[in-house]
């Protein structure tokens, strides 16, 4: 021991830094030299938590980032995490959550990310870190099962609004939606609730602009919308992913947190022999390329006598809907068409980029409401979110709109979750969820000149139909 204790410091901090996070405060209390060593070392806590996680990416922290906080919320996330019961696990959302994303911003566009990973394993770790921190929205807090028995007290207690915001954002950014309780006596089924949530007319109003936002005018993100929405297309695409091929559109949705960081996108080549285009740089949200997206709707009568047959009593929600929807899946190709300084309303760190493009269905070779033009605007909110802006153009005439929240941020491989309407914003609606995200930098207009003209063939595949596996786009 005399031999050990006579080596010189720095031995010790050569050997400190390959002791885990979780050790470390209980080595420092083992005596004076150690504590010494440990305590307020800056730069050893810098290389514990670069051997362990990512090192942030260039701007993402201050030159002040405070390394040793970072080790210290690293341990707790990872004890509370791996804490054996849900008691344990509730009080600590504001905790994880605020943690989870400064990790996500700290971390690496790498598809070899190991804040991902690390994040994956944890989560992971027991399924009820999924109703700890994923299931308390009012969503989850509708959906509960009032009769069950091993629900903890504060469970039967609604949550308070930011609870709500926090879990539901967790939730949307892990990215796999959760469809059924991870313990099946606590929750009924989710997607009938989410889907009131989403096709509840009330929720759509100038001050929401009709899209995934709080009623301030301020674009300022509702995540217990965005969970729905995630709900409601990932249950859809669930479904379709059943079919021959189908699981080319719900790769998205099985990915914990994948994707869910800025400037993550990875770029396919729709002509393997070519090398990759490069990126507009004076685009910062990377819109030029090819997008896939999804629509659900509901058949309008069933839309209508859901929003207009029964009122609910002022406040109170609509019941849950267990429906059968319509899907829609298609492929967009946008290209930048203007660059402009950001308005006084928006994030001032970003530009306001506008696009122009066409969009194709992939359903059916005629279908009017998908085979149209396209355009639309990008960009960062005040609140430092990416906002997307979209128009439909069919026959000259703007008939569709949709608002939409890219997840992750800026040029993230996750894409945008919103909501689509009617431009005029009707008060019969219609509505609906959407979601896109890119799959390459490319736009193939081999094809034709740029425009989308009326097809007047009968060749109507209808809901049926599944995308060609062969598409260059798809194949990956």
């Amino acid at each position: 021991m005399a031999k050990f204790f006579s080596l010189p410091d720095e031995v010790f901090l050569y050997v400190l830094t390959e002791v885990d996070p979780i050790d470390l405060s209980a080595l420092s209390r083992t005596c004076g030299r150690l504590n010494k060593l440990i305590f307020k070392n800056r730069l050893l806590c810098k290389q514990i938590y670069l051997r362990k996680l990512d090192m942030p990416p260039k701007g993402s922290v201050s030159e002040n980032y405070d390394w040793e906080e970072q080790i210290h919320g690293l341990v707790k996330l990872e004890k509370t995490l791996k804490s054996p019961t849900l008691e344990a696990k509730l009080p600590h959302l504001e905790f994880i959550a605020h943690y989870v994303f400064g990790l996500l911003h700290a971390t690496s566009p790498s598809s070899q990310s190991r804040n991902i990973t690390l994040l994956q394993e944890l989560f992971e770790f027991s399924k009820l870190n999924m109703e700890a921190f994923f299931c308390r929205s009012i969503t989850f807090f509708r959906a509960r099962n009032p009769d069950a028995t091993i629900v903890p007290p504060s469970f039967n207690e609604p949550p308070s609004f930011p609870e709500r915001q926090l879990s539901a954002k967790l939730h949307v950014l892990h990215g796999v939606p959760v469809f059924f309780s991870p313990r099946q006596t606590v929750f009924n089924p989710i997607y009938p609730v989410a889907c009131s949530v989403v096709y509840d007319l009330r929720r759509y109003t100038n001050g929401t602009m009709w899209g995934p936002f709080l009623d301030d005018g301020a674009a300022t993100a509702d995540w217990e919308k965005l969970e729905a929405i995630m709900i409601v297309l990932g249950w859809n695409l669930k479904g379709y992913s059943e079919k021959p091929n189908g699981t080319v559109f719900s790769r998205m949705w099985i990915n914990s947190f994948g994707g869910a960081v800025a400037n993550s996108f990875s770029p396919l080549s729709m002509r393997r022999d070519d090398p990759l285009p490069p990126r507009n740089r004076k685009d910062p949200y990377n819109v030029s390329g090819t997008w896939l997206r999804v629509v659900c709707f509901l058949d309008f009568h069933e839309f209508f006598h859901y929003n207009f047959n029964v009122q609910p009593p002022h406040g109170d929600p609509r019941p849950p809907i267990n429906t059968t929807e319509a899907l829609r899946l298609i492929v967009m190709r946008l290209k930048t068409t203007r660059i402009e300084e950001p308005g006084e309303d928006d994030g001032q760190e970003y530009p306001v980029v506008h696009f122009e493009g066409d969009s194709r269905s992939l359903n059916s070779t005629w279908d009017p409401n998908a085979n149209s033009r396209i355009r639309g605007t990008v960009r960062y909110t005040k609140e430092g979110e990416v906002r997307w802006t979209t128009y439909s153009i069919i026959q000259g005439v703007e008939q569709w709109k949709s608002e939409s929240i890219q997840i992750g941020g800026i040029n993230s491989g996750r894409g945008a979750l919103g909501n689509w309407f009617d431009k005029d914003m009707g008060v019969q609606g219609p509505v609906g969820p959407t979601a896109f995200w890119k799959v390459s930098n490319e736009v193939d207009d081999s094809d034709d000149d740029g425009t989308v003209e009326d097809d007047d063939s009968d060749d109507q595949d209808g809901d049926d139909a599944v995308p060609d596996i062969n598409d260059p786009l798809l194949s990956t």
